[in-house]
Formats: C-alpha cells, structure tokens, sequence
C-alpha cells in the first residue's frame, strides 16, 4: 500500500495547480497568520478541514507539525518514519492505482499555489512562514494527478466554495482552526452592481468571490470580485429564465448550472470557457440545482427525472435515473451516498444512490412536497416539507430528521404554516436552523423540540440560514430585504438594511471568515467586514479640514471619490471643508470604481480650533490588524420572489 504512495508523489515531483491571485492579498490579508506562522491544512473528503498554526520554534519538520496537528484537534494519524501519512482522522490510504491516497502540498508563495511535495514530510523544514496541506483524494490513472487540490489556501483559509458551504448540504462552515477569525463585521466595505438580479448564494476561492446573475430570457452572466471590490472577469452563458442555483468552485474551475439546461466549465481565475454540457435538463425549467463536489468530479440533479455523475474533464461517469423531475434542489453527498429529492404532482420522493455507481439504493415518499435540500451530517439526514394550498401558501410546514443508513424517521416537528416556502435546514451545535414565515428557529437535533424562535419580519419564502463558528447568518425575502447575524443562543447580534430599496433577495448570505457576501434584486453584491479597502487621513486648523484620501495598492479603476461631511458632499480625492464649531463630524468617503462597484469609509473627524496638525480619524485604529483579526483579515436559497418562486 504504502509502495503505490510513494511512487504516486515521486511521478508528480514538480507538478502544481495555479490558484488565482488574490489582488488584496497585501494591505488586507487574507490569511495574517500565514505572514508570522507555520501552518499545516488537513483536508477530508466530506468538506471538513482543519488549520493548525505554530511558531517555527514548536515544530522542527512538516512531519512534526501534522502530528501536532493531529494530537490538538484529536485526529488519529499513522505515517512512517520517512514522513509518508498512511491515516489520518480514520481516512487510510487505499492500495490500488487511483487511492483515494494521503498527498503532501506545498504552498508556493511566488506563484501563489499548492504544489505537491516530491519529499517526504520529515525532509520538509519549518520556517516562519511554511505552509503545509494533506488531501485526501482519488487520483487519475491517466495523468497521475490527484482529482483536485486543496481547496483552501493560505491566501484564503475558509473559503465557501458550494451551495450550502459542503457536499453534505450541512448549510455550515466545515473549518476548524486554533487560532479563530474575527467575528463577522456590520460595516459595508464595498458594494457592487451586476446589472440584473443576484438570486444565488455566493460562492467564493482563492480569494475570489463568485456570482451569477439572471437573465430572464436573455443572457446570464457570471462575475468575479477580489477582496477589494474589483470585478475581475465577467463570463455571459445561456439562460431561459431566473438562473437561481449556485456555482461550484473545484479543481481551479467554477462550474455553473443554467435554466437553458446546460452546465458551463469556466476557469476560475480568467473565466473563459473550459466546456459547455449541453442538453443535461430537457425540462423547461432546466437546471435550478447546485452542483455538488463527488470523489472524482461532480453531482447534479435535473428537472428531467435524471441524476448525473460528471468528471473534471466534462465526461459522463455515470447517469442515473430517480423517477421525478427534481426542482429547486441540491443533492446532498456524504458517507459515499447521494440525497436527492425528485417532485412529481405535488409530492416528493427521497433517493439514496450509490456515489460510484450511480444505483438507486433506497428510495422513500416525503408525504408531501420538498421546495428545499437536505441536509447531512454525522448519522443524520434533515428536510423540510410542506403542502401548498392556493388559498393560503404553504401548509403542515414539517421538519424530518432520518437516521443513516436505514433512513428511519427519527422525529418530525409541525412548523405550521406559512405564506412562503421554507428555508433549507442547517445543522450546526447539536441544532437544526431554518427560516419560515417570517422567522428563524432552532430545534434539538437529537429529539425535535423547539430551542428558541425568534421573528424576523414578513418575508415571502425564506432564503437558507449559514453557519460559521458560533454565528447564525440569515436574510430575508421581502420588499426592503436585510441581512442579520444571530448567536447560537438566537440572540440578534446585528442586521444590515442596505441604504437603498433592495426589494427582494432570494440570496442566502455566506462568511467566509473574512468577509460576509449577500447579494439581491437590485443587483448589487455586498461585502461586510472589519477591515477597510480605502480610508483617509486628515489636518485641520481654525476649524479648516483638508481631508486626504487613501486606498490600498491593489484597487484599481477608482473614477471618482465622493464624500460626505457636514451636511455637504465634496469630490476629489484632497478636498478641503470649514466647519463652523469644535467637535466631532461624521465623514463618509464614497470611492466609486469604472466597473460600478464602490468601497466605503465612514469615521469621525475631530475639529479644535486651537488645534493642528495631520491627524487619523478614530475608526482607522480598527482597520487593518489585530490579534482578533489574526487568520483573515479583509438562496441560493430558491424562493419565491413576487410569488414567482419557490423555496430551497
């Protein structure tokens, strides 16, 4: 077993895979940590990873490192004593050809990619700024190369690469680490506008954060921005009607599902066109469900009464059918089984398939209808089911929980009813979270009953609920849609209400340790964190402000600076206002972008006239590091819109 490793890492000696460079990989780190620390990223299968960080002096080789890692989060590890990993966590390597096999990456930082390791763990010396990675993966018999890489990076540790942030469809962040990110952030740090509707959640990698617009009739197109609020590339692909299922971020590529029943493969880091499937979904909604990453490609399910096994390269591994149109739903795939829902006449059939080979294994009636995805984690599977009444929305509102493999019923809980759809589930700290008629609740996993439920605001259907840590993420689907942050206790810690109408958002909102991302029917995206991409310094004396804007080097196509100070607005990156008595004012700083984004900065300026000199407004201290701010620094829910939509 361990012959077949080793020669697998010896042929690939100085392969790699690019990553797209994150431009705000400089003033605003993803990953300050990575600058100061050692680190080593463990990888599962199942979405789960874990960052360990430590000083050089703690650990003399990546060999020691990994154990240390293992030890503190307590993964069981074997290895021998050249550095090779047999097992980790439970995952050993598999003696054939293709593993899946324990491979050793490391991170290159001048060219910003995982390489794999033609040495040994042992033979790899700590520094004070080595990156590490294990991934567990199968690998091609005909290139010789793993089927993809990590997909965390040191320039961006926690990224959200899927619809509901893992193939299990847990609606949680799957990463652990000992040392923890900030805690997510209220102030809008740049917004930008797509030009047409943003009804998908976000996915992001690489520090690139992803999105697809609508197209209603027409063209769709793809976008993607770097941390500072650039758009870095826009793609326009096929469309029929509201594109409303999330991208995939994998193997270097994003790969989008359109309602014109065709998948498109874009490079990640250009977004030119890699391949186009065409004619996946015959059905006249085409394809309203997320892709969701398999051992060796990825999953999606059709309207078409089909499930569909894809590699990397666009081949077909398999086709399988599951007897109903499926809409407005994901798959889910955990433990080497796929979930999914197919719909038919207004009642909804469960489908366990065979990962590999694509058999249906199990199938079993809901007893009503699934506008949403499931859920999987640990020995567990969750839905959400409903019945709909013309006259009244949606009725005998129950959350489901089975019991893996046997798929048992564990416990239902009635929900009631509501005028929308509800939200898709998400398990997080022996929880079930989820959105309906206006609020957002929690239930025990392990028996059904009501934790707490609070009132969030009518709303048609309810966008999925995201977990990162010990945060709660949830928007709503109204006419004036908002973002909020709940504890795990269901406190409301913040809500963000865009200055201008949004309308709608059918977005789930996603944080990716760095930055929160939520997009609407105005068709803006907005980005949240602490950290600020532009600022401004300022003098003052006998009560004159000049003020002296300020933005990070790798901002680019800034247009105009427009701020807002003392009841006046002000252009130009230098301008100079009086004010007419001491105090404390409130400036704002607008920095509109030639592709229609803007970053913002809003601090207090202090004004004495007995006073001088160059001075930093008091938010500044706050915006760029910290030790709170150590590892990052800077629906696709379906629902209904207007009615015109259901809910996932």
């Amino acid at each position: 077993m361990m012959a077949v490793f080793v020669l697998a890492s010896l042929v690939m000696s100085g392969m790699h895979y690019a990553a797209a460079t994150p431009t705000g990989e400089g003033l605003i780190a993803r990953n300050y940590a990575a600058s100061v620390n050692d680190s080593v990223l463990i990888s599962f299968p199942d979405g789960a990873y874990y960052w360990y960080y430590s000083s050089p002096a703690d650990y003399s080789s990546a060999l020691n490192l990994t154990a240390g890692a293992a030890a503190y989060f307590g993964l069981g590890i074997n290895y021998s004593a050249a550095g090779f990993v047999n097992e980790i966590g439970g995952f050993w390597n598999v003696n054939s050809s293709d593993g899946p096999f324990w491979s050793l990456w490391e991170w290159n930082g001048s060219t910003s990619a995982w390489q794999l390791s033609n040495v040994g763990a042992g033979e790899i010396n700590m520094s004070s700024t080595t990156s590490v990675a294990w991934s567990y993966s199968l690998w091609s018999t005909t290139t010789y190369l793993p089927y993809y890489p990590p997909q965390q990076t040191p320039a961006d540790p926690n990224p959200v690469p899927s619809y509901r942030g893992s193939p299990g469809g847990s609606g949680a962040g799957t990463g652990f680490s000992n040392m923890q990110p900030a805690p997510p952030a209220d102030t809008l740090s740049w917004k930008g506008y797509a030009g047409s509707s943003i009804d998908v959640q976000p996915v992001d990698g690489n520090g690139l954060v992803y999105l697809v617009t609508d197209g209603k009739g027409n063209t769709s197109s793809v976008m993607a921005y770097n941390s500072y609020g650039d758009r870095v590339w826009t793609t326009e692909i096929g469309s029929i009607g509201f594109e409303v299922a999330a991208p995939l971020y994998a193997d270097g590529m994003l790969i989008v599902p359109s309602t014109d029943g065709s998948i498109y493969m874009l490079n990640a880091t250009t977004g030119s066109v890699l391949h186009i499937i065409v004619n996946v979904s015959s059905s006249p909604e085409g394809l309203t469900g997320a892709p969701v990453l398999g051992p060796e490609g990825f999953y999606i399910i059709n309207g078409s009464g089909g499930a569909d096994y894809y590699a990397f390269n666009a081949s077909l591994i398999w086709n399988a059918s599951i007897g109903k149109g499926s809409y407005y739903s994901t798959p889910a795939y955990y433990g080497g089984e796929l979930y999914a829902f197919s719909t038919s006449s207004g009642l909804t059939d469960l489908s366990e398939l065979n990962g590999s080979s694509g058999a249906v294994d199990a199938r079993i009636a809901t007893g009503g209808v699934v506008y949403g995805s499931p859920a999987v984690s640990g020995s567990r599977l969750l839905f959400i089911s409903s019945g709909l009444s013309s006259s009244s929305g949606y009725v005998n509102i129950t959350v489901h929980c089975l019991v893996l493999p046997s798929l048992a019923y564990l416990w239902n809980h009635s929900a009631g009813n509501s005028t929308g759809a509800p939200s898709s589930p998400a398990l997080a700290g022996g929880m079930v979270i989820y959105s309906s008629g206006g609020f957002i609740s929690a239930l025990n996993l392990s028996s059904g009953s009501m934790i707490w439920s609070n009132h969030y605001g009518s709303q048609f259907s309810s966008p999925a609920p995201f977990v990162y840590g010990s945060y709660i993420f949830s928007s709503t689907n109204s006419n004036s849609s908002s973002v909020a942050v709940y504890a795990l206790n269901g406190t409301r810690l913040w809500e963000f209400a865009p200055s201008l109408q949004t309308d709608y958002s059918l977005s789930s909102a996603v944080f990716n340790g760095t930055s929160t991302f939520w997009g609407d029917d105005s068709g803006h995206i907005y980005s949240l964190q602490k950290a600020h991409i532009v600022r401004f310094t300022y003098t003052q004396a006998g009560g004159s402000v000049n003020l002296s804007a300020g933005i990070d080097s790798g901002l680019t196509g800034v247009s105009n600076f427009t701020w807002s100070a003392g009841g006046k607005l002000l252009y130009g990156p230098h301008p100079s206002i009086h004010f007419g008595s001491n105090g404390n004012y409130t400036v704002t700083l607008s920095v509109n972008y030639s592709n229609g984004s803007v970053a913002y900065y809003t601090a207090a300026v202090k004004v004495d006239t007995a006073a001088g000199g160059r001075a930093v407004p008091d938010y500044a201290a706050v915006a760029i590091v910290g030790v709170p701010l150590a590892i990052a620094v800077v629906a696709a829910a379906l629902l209904t819109r207007r009615h015109r939509k259901k809910g996932r």
